[in-house]
């Protein structure tokens, strides 16, 4: 050991270049995964404030309960129980409807923490039974002002307040239509009261309990969708006899799933730079420590003549570059914990990819140190050293390409990163890495039989400058390995992200109007045997800009679709417009329909073919005929039932004698969230509002999209530091050859022109092939992995 440390004197240059690249690469990819992993905390956060308000929460709900207090402290240990360390807020609210001596119905709601969430406007808030604080939005409607008293068959309430929400949209309202507008139903309110007062009201009270997540991260995104799932189970678990009625209701698990899978998919690409980064420092790596015992190889060979094993030469180097490795990559780590600290990222989620990179390099350095203290290292070829070049590279361009194309394999059956239960395939997600490293070896094994035709082609030119500089290419092609390598793998990583980070943009604006179909979209209870539905009356009251559908669930023969009915005038703006001529004929007594591609493609359906379609909401079985196939329909997707709604009220009324009555509204509007507050304070029913800020997932991808630009300038930057020592070391040989250069009339300035030309050649060589390379894959792969969200 004595030995290893007088022996790091000689080559200490290239012994601290060693130590720094091992400390960058585990820095930089332990910082760049805590930045993701913060990044995607944050995102997965904010998706959760965007989602709808039904998609935010959970409910428990129970009519009448007699012993609430014994049923909210069970309640509420079984939700705990369910989330376990996963925190969550519970609110609990009661409500009824009572009318008054004029028949006018209202709402009552006690709710203890409603103060928290609104404002007074006017007055108080009601302290003891008897006293009551109106909505404002309610008491200009009914005419109902401060000190007026409403009468109940049970008592009076007198208006002492009047108040306003702070956000009708704060999931705690849980959904309540008149928080927006004023009315739920016939009823107007909400009048807060005591719960004193609501119990003497009504016998029969609605009381709920809104469940919701108080801190979502990347890693805690798992206990909630476990938790959420397990609520399905407290029912049975309070009440066994079913004695108090409970239900459980909501979107949470369906927002969760969405941010979960925005995440791991996000994620698993940022990775990709990552692994390349690996690739580039392990090559960049493995040169440096030859180069490290090329500067030693007299020295080496010396030990030898004297005695010395080729055991005790390799286990002296290994040591020393286990020693200045193992140091560098404990400060690297050691950085990265303290980068965890201040991002506020759990230390395992940060470490645990810089530790294992660090480990594969500290290994690499180690098994070219003992491998190049028994060799003569550098050895030069003299005779066809582009074909020895093409050979040596011959069996790992196998295995490699054999890894690539299962992975590719693996990843187009998957249609992206995402495995079926949740997490990411890293198998399928290194595709795009493998095919690239396939490729950058094709391009190395290529340069020198390339370089040697080139350099036959100058032979027949004047001078012989560029002849000089080919040849010199192709029988140093081994040396320049390293180069080729390191540039070629950075410049196709750049090329893939410079495609797929837009890529990805256009992906989630295709699928958000595949899903929507409009800016706002509304959708409303259905209201059976209503001559009018609420989404009719909702977009009368609304004006320009809003149109009423119909939508929900339907079946085509065995297979499963969305059924979408939309007036004629807005058809066309869901499939392209030659799709939807003849929409709005209904003389052939068959609706004319237009499927998606993939439910077309299920039934084996094409154009003219007729069936029949069952709306599961009516529940009959309607004649339909197929007028054209589309890819998806905007609002329905690719297993989309297209229809004309005249079409579809006439012929429906008398194939079942129900008018089918739109459910939902759709608005077209540069403000969509002015809209969807409308929507809001025009509806009396619950609604359920989407825009395409409820349904994006760019909190979350557009952070890591820049995690991963990060991630391919550590590559380059890396990849431009090895550029540089393999080509320093090439042009230190060349120098030797000026002599002979010069005796044969070229100068000075010459032969260093064609060593810098060399480099260029070189240098360029790699990037535009690199380039094309990572364009071929990206052309390959990026339509899948828009599937990794």
């Amino acid at each position: 050991m004595a030995f290893a440390w007088r022996r790091a004197r000689v080559g200490m240059g290239r012994l601290i270049a060693i130590a720094l690249l091992v400390l960058i690469a585990t820095a930089g990819v332990g910082v760049l995964q805590t930045i993701t992993t913060a990044a995607v905390s944050a995102g997965s956060e904010r998706m959760l404030e965007d989602a709808a308000p039904e998609g935010r929460t959970m409910r428990i709900a129970a009519n009448g309960v007699a012993d609430l207090g014994d049923v909210d402290q069970r309640v509420r240990m079984a939700v705990n129980d369910a989330y376990g360390a996963a925190p969550v807020r519970i609110d609990r609210r009661e409500s009824a409807v009572v009318t008054d001596d004029r028949g006018r119905g209202w709402e009552l709601l006690a709710d203890a923490g409603a103060q928290d969430r609104a404002r007074l406007t006017a007055g108080a808030w009601p302290a003891e039974a008897g006293q009551a604080a109106l909505l404002e939005t309610s008491a200009r409607a009914t005419g109902v002002a401060l000190g007026d008293t409403i009468r109940t068959a049970t008592g009076e309430l007198q208006v002492i307040g009047t108040w306003l929400p702070l956000d009708d949209t704060d999931p705690a309202w849980a959904g309540d239509p008149a928080v927006s507008s004023g009315r739920t139903g016939n009823a107007a309110g909400p009048l807060l009261v005591t719960q004193d007062a609501l119990h003497t009201a009504s016998t029969s009270a609605r009381v709920e309990w809104v469940i919701a997540p108080t801190s979502l991260s990347a890693a805690g995104i798992s206990s909630y969708r476990s938790g959420t799932a397990l609520l399905e189970r407290v029912p049975k678990n309070v009440d066994p006899d079913s004695s108090v009625g409970l239900s459980v209701s909501g979107e949470l698990a369906g927002t969760l799933e969405r941010i979960d899978r925005a995440a791991v998919g996000t994620r698993a690409i940022a990775l990709l730079p990552l692994a390349v980064v690996l690739v580039i420092a392990a090559v960049v790596l493995g040169f440096l420590v030859l180069s490290l015992a090329q500067t030693r190889r007299g020295e080496t060979d010396l030990l030898r003549a004297r005695g010395a094993s080729a055991f005790a030469v390799a286990r002296d180097a290994m040591a020393e570059i286990l020693i200045a490795t193992s140091l560098a990559a404990g400060a690297g780590a050691g950085f990265v914990a303290l980068a965890a600290a201040g991002w506020q990222v759990a230390p395992a989620d940060a470490m645990t990819p810089a530790l294992l990179v660090a480990a594969l390099l500290v290994a690499v350095a180690v098994a070219a140190a003992g491998f190049a203290a028994t060799r003569r290292p550098f050895a030069r070829e003299r005779t066809d050293s582009d074909r020895a070049t093409a050979i040596a590279l011959g069996t790992p361009l196998l295995i490699v390409g054999v890894m690539a194309a299962v992975s590719y394999l693996q990843l187009q059956a998957r249609g992206g990163v995402v495995a079926p239960d949740g997490s990411a395939d890293l198998f399928a997600l290194l595709a795009p890495v493998l095919l690239l490293i396939t490729a950058t070896l094709l391009i190395v094994a290529s340069a020198g039989p390339l370089a040697s035709l080139g350099a036959r082609a100058a032979r027949t030119r004047r001078g012989f400058v560029a002849a000089l500089v080919l040849r010199r290419i192709s029988r140093s092609s081994r040396t320049l390995t390293a180069a080729l390598l390191c540039l070629s793998l950075a410049a196709g990583i750049a090329t893939i992200g410079l495609v797929l980070i837009p890529a990805m943009g256009e992906a989630q604006t295709a699928a958000q109007h595949r899903s929507l179909g409009a800016d706002v979209r509304a959708t409303f209870p259905v209201q059976p045997g209503s001559d009018a539905s609420s989404a009719q009356l909702v977009a009368e009251a609304f004006g320009d800009g809003a149109s009423v559908a119909l939508s929900g669930p339907a079946t085509v023969g065995s297979e499963a679709a969305t059924a979408l009915a939309v007036p004629r005038s807005e058809a066309e703006a869901l499939v392209e417009p030659a799709a939807v001529v003849g929409l709005e004929d209904a003389s052939q007594r068959r609706i004319p329909v237009v499927f998606g591609g993939v439910l077309a493609e299920r039934l084996g359906a094409r154009v003219g073919d007729q069936m029949d379609l069952r709306l599961t909401a009516l529940s009959k079985t309607l004649p339909v005929s197929v007028i054209a196939v589309v890819p998806a329909v905007a609002g329905a997707g690719d297993r989309g039932v297209l229809m004309d709604l005249a079409v579809l009220q006439k012929l429906g009324v008398s194939r079942t004698g129900v008018v089918p009555q739109p459910t939902s509204v759709w608005v077209r509007t540069d403000d969509a969230d002015a809209a969807a507050a409308r929507l809001r304070a025009l509806s009396a029913e619950p609604v359920q509002i989407r825009t395409a800020l409820t349904d994006s997932d760019a909190p979350v991808r557009a952070p890591v999209m820049l995690a991963l630009l990060a991630g391919i300038g550590l590559a380059a930057a890396i990849a431009v530091a090895g550029f540089a020592a393999v080509m320093g070391a090439v042009v230190r040989e060349r120098r030797a050859d000026e002599p002979a250069l010069r005796s044969l009339g070229m100068t000075v300035r010459s032969a260093r022109t064609a060593a810098r030309a060399e480099t260029v050649v070189v240098a360029g060589f790699a990037v535009f092939s690199g380039a094309l390379a990572g364009a071929a894959v990206a052309a390959a792969i990026v339509p899948l992995l828009e599937g990794a969200l």
